[in-house]
């Protein structure tokens, strides 16, 4: 998980517009309606291991 999430940061901070002004020179390609929900999807998923805040009990009741 970290790997990944440290390769999700580095991304958002080089293609220019995600995060930051980025580095045009790094940017593989134009981002698109498809990358963006992929993204979102992504960080949704990723939250959990952000915060601890998350109760999963009162999302997932039962398991």
């Amino acid at each position: 998980m970290r790997c990944a999430l440290k390769l999700l940061y580095g991304f958002t901070c080089d293609h220019p517009g995600v995060r930051h002004g980025g580095k045009p020179g790094s940017m593989l390609g134009e981002l698109g309606m498809r990358d963006l929900l992929a993204l979102c999807i992504l960080f949704i998923g990723f939250t959990p291991y952000l915060s601890g805040r998350i109760d999963a009990d009162a999302i997932f009741p039962g398991l």
